[in-house]
Parts: C-alpha cells; structure tokens; sequence
C-alpha cells in the first residue's frame, strides 16, 4: 500500500509548498495518534533514508478524517493513496515532495488456521489480492507529471 504527501491546492497557496521534508516542522501536519505515522513521517531521498517530526492541530486515527480536514485546507497529510487517490486524480489534492519516496505498507489477513477456510475468508482474500495487485486504480493520478 503506497503512502502520499499531500494537501490542498488552497493550503499550499496560503503556507507555501514544503521542497524539503524538513521543511514540513514549519507546517500544519495532520497526524494519526497510533499506528507508526504518529508525529514521524519517514521518507527515503537521494541522500537515503531520514524521518522528519511533524506537528500539527488535529489528530485522527480516521483517514477519513484527515482526508476531509486536508480537503478543507487545514495541513498536510501523509495517507495511504487508497483514502486519497481519487481527490488527488481530481486535484483537490496535490501530492508534495514527490522526490522523496515514502515507505509503503504492507497489508496482511489473519485467519486462525489454513486447514478449514471458510468460503467467506476465502473470498475476501482472493478480493484483496485482486484490488490490490498490479497498478491500484486509485494510483493512476501517479502518471501525470510530478510537482
């Protein structure tokens, strides 16, 4: 699962566009509580591997949440691209520090054994891996040109 650096068109007129993830401490960051993306974002740059400390005034373990307070301009996030890719596609997002690249999740199912599946777990894993195989389509906003 990819992860973006993103915010609102509005928001990046309004404080300016970060170059750097360094940059970002200067920054309205909009931030999980939990989960390994609390206040440290990690990038992976030309100079390698660096985690930069975010802050920000609204914290949400919903990406939901933070997708709807960056739409409305309130900072920056760092999301998976399925919570974000349409409104990046659309523009209402733009992804930002896209020379730097962020580290991706991986997505696991835990059933308790593999003897007997049920039909059920059996077809959510098999959906799963056709979503998420190949080029998701919520990443195809991906090919345009970088910002």
């Amino acid at each position: 699962i990819r992860v973006v650096t993103c915010a609102s068109p509005g928001y990046l007129a309004s404080h300016g566009t970060p170059r750097t993830p360094h940059e970002l401490s200067a920054h309205n960051c909009l931030t999980v509580p939990s989960g390994g993306f609390e206040n440290r974002w990690r990038f992976d740059g030309p100079d390698g591997a660096i985690t930069v400390q975010v802050q920000g005034n609204y914290r949400s373990d919903s990406g939901d949440l933070l997708r709807a307070a960056a739409l409305a301009g309130q900072g920056i996030v760092y999301l998976p691209t399925f919570i974000v890719g349409e409104e990046l596609a659309r523009g209402e997002l733009v992804p930002i520090l896209r020379e730097w690249q962020t580290p991706s999740i991986e997505a696991r199912v835990v059933y308790p054994t593999r003897r007997f599946v049920s039909a059920k777990v059996r077809a959510f894993t098999e959906f799963l891996q056709r979503e998420f195989a190949g080029e998701p389509e919520w990443d195809r906003w991906m090919s345009g040109p970088a910002n």
